[in-house]
């Protein structure tokens, strides 16, 4: 009781004479992003999903405990220690499954909207709709449900949180209690490769960002767990033994084969799954993009934009068709590099298309920390997805490779949307001729963001 009168006297202290607060609990102001949980709930509520299934067979079966079975993986097959033993878990407990990751996507979700300072409801609500409406969820299937969002959505959302702690502490606002689960948050996702990757591309980042920081005892611990993050990917054991395992299994030309052919490959299925399979994530990207250079009568982006359009519309059908038949002789071990050959003029397309996207943000936000997270962000993301082509998996693995891309183009697209809309606001203000209120009048507050 004692605690909620401190709260209600904090709220009426920051309360105007028109009955609004300026200042609301960040919880209170997040509370939209639980409504993505709740569809999720929904979701498989309405279409029961079979979650012992694929990869979760094989896991639900294991005799062993959960921490022997990580360790004798880690020797035999993969450098995802605990996640291992974690998938183990899971498709032992479905229930406890359900509830670990519901909370991984509240941490998720959360991290994101702190990290954009998103301090309105309106804001999440805009981050909490794209991630119902054009975040890929089926991607969550492509090795099962339970395997594949262990050892995706999971370390993602653990270094998400570091992330969000890693900004803060910048400003001095993270108690050191914070930054001590921040950094246990980050060793545990570090055993994903796709972690590392992530860590690494954000270091880079950060570099061109401020270099200064990087001398800051908080960025040299996390250069150390940067190098063993990058150690227990190159010197596990279990990883020499999985990539040989794998290639029998799934890719036997793949030593027959240059760097260029397995990065083509890679490359023409990114691309497709973004033009094809998952059309409204880029989509929605380019329109808000296309709102924002309205906004700023940006003309020059505004063309690029569109020009990105042509070349998706051309390359998308030819894509598609050479692509699949690729796929298909890849399936039955007779792959030439004259199919590949094939790939290359409309991966070329596609490529090009991305490209103008990360010059039309340039050219919208201009040399600005706004461009160099953007586009640093995007680029980075699609470089951890083609360093998938270093695996015998490049296409067996489906869009898994891809995931971290598709959060972030949630993201950007949630952050240029309400970019956008503060903008196009401001503009509406400045342009509105209206009768000076008394000094005595409370502020008007125009905006719903």
């Amino acid at each position: 009781m004692e605690r909620q009168r401190k709260l209600h006297a904090v709220l009426e202290k920051n309360k105007t004479s028109s009955g609004r607060y300026l200042f609301r609990p960040a919880i209170i102001n997040r509370a939209p992003l639980l409504l993505v949980v709740i569809y999720g709930w929904l979701l498989f509520t309405f279409n029961p999903a079979n979650l012992i299934d694929a990869d979760a067979k094989f896991f639900s079966k294991v005799q062993q405990s959960p921490l022997q079975f990580s360790i004798d993986r880690y020797f035999a097959w993969s450098s995802r220690f605990w996640i291992e033993g974690a998938t183990v878990v899971s498709s032992k407990h479905t229930g406890l499954f359900l509830i670990v990751s519901s909370l991984m996507t509240i941490l998720l979700l959360f991290s994101v909207s702190g990290l954009l300072r998103y301090s309105s409801p309106g804001k999440n609500v805009i981050l909490a709709s794209l991630s119902i409406a054009i975040f890929p969820i089926l991607s969550f299937n492509s090795a099962g449900w339970i395997a594949t969002t262990v050892n995706y959505l999971w370390p993602t959302a653990l270094f998400a949180f570091w992330v969000y702690c890693s900004e803060r502490e910048h400003n001095r606002k993270v108690h050191p209690t914070f930054t001590i689960l921040a950094f246990l948050c980050l060793l545990l996702s570090l055993f994903s490769e796709v972690t590392v990757l992530a860590l690494l591309s954000y270091m880079c980042i950060q570099f061109c960002r401020q270099k200064s920081r990087l001398v800051k005892p908080y960025f040299i611990v996390t250069n150390v767990f940067l190098v063993i993050g990058v150690l227990n990917v190159l010197l596990c054991p279990g990883n020499a033994i999985r990539t040989a395992s794998e290639t029998r299994r799934w890719f036997p030309q793949y030593a027959d084969f240059s760097a260029i052919n397995r990065l083509t490959i890679q490359l023409s299925h990114m691309c497709n799954d973004l033009f094809t399979t998952y059309p409204p994530l880029l989509l929605v990207l380019v329109l808000a993009l296309i709102c924002s250079a309205i906004v700023a009568a940006n003309h020059v982006a505004l063309c690029l934009l569109i020009c990105s359009l042509m070349l998706r519309g051309i390359a998308a059908p030819i894509l598609s068709e050479r692509f699949s038949s690729v796929a298909q002789q890849l399936a039955q071990s007779n792959l030439s590099k004259s199919s590949i050959a094939s790939l290359y003029s409309p991966t070329v397309l596609a490529t090009l298309s991305l490209l103008l996207i990360l010059v039309a943000i340039l050219n919208i936000y201009g040399w600005s920390e706004h461009t160099l997270l953007l586009d640093g962000a995007l680029a980075a993301s699609f470089v951890i997805g083609l360093f998938a082509s270093k695996s015998p998996t490049l296409v067996a693995s489906l869009d898994r490779p891809y995931i971290v891309l598709y959060f972030v183009m949630v993201i950007i697209c949630s952050f240029i949307i309400s970019d956008a809309y503060r903008l196009m606001i401001a503009d509406v203000k400045s342009h509105t001729v209206d009768v000076a209120p008394p000094a005595s009048a409370a502020p008007r507050n125009n905006t719903i963001i």
